[in-house]
């Protein structure tokens, strides 16, 4: 969760996100409160990722891969691409071992 949290803050604050660039003129100052504003909260049933920052949905968009507005599309990763980008192989590696255990155990259907 924690390469989860980094890749969806756009790697703050190392740098921030590879693909994102300032815009050549006028007064914009990058921050920094987007990629400080993930936090991991433990909850009973697990893990989430969230974002303090108000405007987080429209940069990394929602928990569906939706609301991230287009001017930050292809800039900023999704925080559920993100999240699921780390999660898949943990689940891939538990579905082998209950196979495994199933097969073991003499009890697959």
């Amino acid at each position: 969760m924690q390469r989860a949290k980094k890749t969806a803050s756009g790697n703050y604050p190392f740098g921030g996100f590879g693909g994102y660039s300032i815009p050549p003129r006028g007064t914009y100052r990058r921050t920094g409160r987007y990629g400080r504003g993930f936090q991991i909260i433990a909850t009973q049933t697990g893990t989430r990722l969230e974002s303090g920052a108000a405007y987080a949905v429209y940069v990394g968009g929602n928990s569906q891969g939706g609301g991230q507005v287009r001017w930050h599309a292809g800039r900023w990763p999704l925080i559920a691409e993100s999240v699921e980008a780390e999660l898949q192989p943990l689940i891939t590696e538990l579905e082998t071992d209950f196979s495994g255990l199933i097969r073991q155990e003499g009890i697959g259907l």
